[in-house]
């Protein structure tokens, strides 16, 4: 950019422009397989962004099938480590959770559908819940949810 005066001064300001369209990536996502009834998770998430940086990272679970969907929003750790906790649940309870990355300028990553079953201990040691068997869910509903709610941060931020 070049401007000029009316002397004929000029002053010449290089400007450089990226162009960011580039989800961000989820590396890896700490789950366990199950967990002590009425024990809060911490479930731990590495993200990237080679872009314009991660602005968010937020965990959306479910505790009944994918019928309402309860978002947290991370903490980051340093570097590219975040940590979220979900609230301890009761026993024969499927914890499902989805992670959700933004970047700086709204590019969304989104993670598969994780899971893991509630338990209570019998006798000191680990028993699933018989009611935690034959839980089923249907991803395209849980979907359709979570991008409801992913829509909804969206917009909100577009307007504050």
């Amino acid at each position: 950019v070049i401007a000029y005066d009316n002397a004929g001064n000029n002053k010449t300001i290089s400007v450089v422009f990226y162009i960011d369209n580039t989800a961000p990536n989820i590396l890896s996502v700490g789950c366990p397989s199950d967990a002590k009834e009425n024990i809060a998770v911490k479930i731990n998430v590495t993200v990237v962004d080679v872009g314009s940086g991660v602005s968010e990272v937020m965990l959306s679970y479910s505790v009944d099938g994918g019928e309402t969907w309860t978002n947290i929003m991370a903490t980051a750790k340093g570097g590219n480590l975040y940590e979220v906790t979900i609230p301890g649940q009761s026993s024969g309870k499927t914890v499902q959770f989805i992670i959700v990355v933004v970047d700086n300028v709204g590019n969304m990553g989104v993670s598969r559908v994780y899971s893991y079953e509630v338990v209570s201990e019998v006798g000191g040691e680990r028993q699933p819940s018989p009611s935690a068997s034959g839980v089923s869910w249907t991803l395209i509903g849980g979907i359709g949810a979570v991008a409801a709610v992913v829509l909804v941060i969206v917009l909100v931020k577009k307007r504050g």
